[in-house]
């Protein structure tokens, strides 16, 4: 009886501590999400895939336990604890999936972007090509024309 108090104990400290290391992840989530989404975070998954192992850790202790445990306070505060951590991953999975979601909106935008400019920037080299050809044309006609008018000038001398 004392080894299994003693795990408790030991199940009971480790879930106590993952509960808080999922509320401080859930406030970082949340910065990082104002922040606009960047950096979804691999440890997070890591994590709550580890405190979901706790848990069920945690269930099958639970699952275990004798009418004459219903009244330990270990026990209570495992399931209080399932309980919330329950509540926590649930949050994390469906923040984690809305973070992934923006990072695809602000992706395929992105793209949409790219796209726009590459076009922009192709006609904009098209325009910049016929502008070009335009001012040659126009340089080739004021040559012939200075061209023309020298030989006038110098036929009027002649004559």
């Amino acid at each position: 009886m004392t080894s299994v108090k003693e795990g408790l104990e030991s199940d009971l400290q480790a879930a106590r501590t993952r509960v808080m290391e999922l509320k401080h992840n859930l406030v970082k989530r949340e910065d990082i999400t104002e922040g606009s989404g960047e950096g979804i975070q691999p440890g997070l998954t890591r994590g709550l895939h580890n405190m979901a192992q706790l848990q069920d850790k945690s269930c099958s202790v639970l699952s275990e336990r004798t009418v004459s445990d219903n009244k330990s306070p270990y026990l209570q505060l495992i399931e209080e604890l399932c309980r919330e951590g329950d509540r926590l991953l649930e949050e994390a999975w469906k923040e984690r999936d809305d973070l992934q979601q923006h990072v695809e909106v602000a992706d395929k935008q992105l793209r949409v972007t790219n796209l726009f400019l590459e076009e922009q920037a192709a006609e904009r080299e098209q325009e910049r090509d016929d502008s070009l050809q335009e001012i040659a044309k126009l340089q080739k006609q004021v040559r012939e024309q200075d061209h023309e008018r020298t030989k006038r000038v110098l036929q009027r001398r002649m004559h």
